[in-house]
């Protein structure tokens, strides 16, 4: 198996700005901390957070990386954010689309676009899903755990 020196994934939490709608803008902020949160506790020290606006965040794997690995990953995250999330008195479900580039030799402004390429493609086709783009940037889709 092909071990990858580099991954990037965005995170994008699906329908957060509705929930912010009906609940207010500070709970809509909090809850993407509180997401954030659990992201970061995923992924501990594997790689970074890093909040990109809007309950969208970007992950850098700091390991060598897989598709297998990162598959197990984006199922973990999956997991972790249909949990339910306590936001002002309010329990909160929410999903993610999930976007991850792989790449050996790509820098980390190709592999974020990528990951960027790949969450459209989930939002496209209804979100709650991940999708992957392989070093060899032939998408494949993967169904959310």
């Amino acid at each position: 198996m092909l071990t990858l020196r580099r991954a990037t994934l965005i995170v994008d939490l699906d329908h957060i700005e509705g929930i912010s709608h009906r609940l207010g803008r500070d709970a809509g902020e909090e809850l993407a901390w509180f997401a954030a949160w659990r992201i970061a506790q995923t992924i501990s020290t594997a790689g970074a957070v890093a909040p990109l606006g809007r309950g969208r965040f970007k992950i850098a794997l700091y390991k060598p990386v897989d598709e297998a690995s990162v598959h197990r990953l984006s199922a973990r995250l999956h997991r972790f954010l249909r949990a339910p999330f306590l936001v002002r008195g309010s329990e909160i479900f929410i999903s993610a689309s999930i976007g991850i580039a792989l790449g050996l030799a790509e820098n980390a402004d190709a592999l974020e676009r990528n990951a960027s390429d790949a969450v459209r493609r989930v939002k496209a086709n209804g979100g709650d899903a991940t999708f992957l783009i392989p070093a060899a940037l032939h998408a494949v889709p993967v169904a959310a755990a």
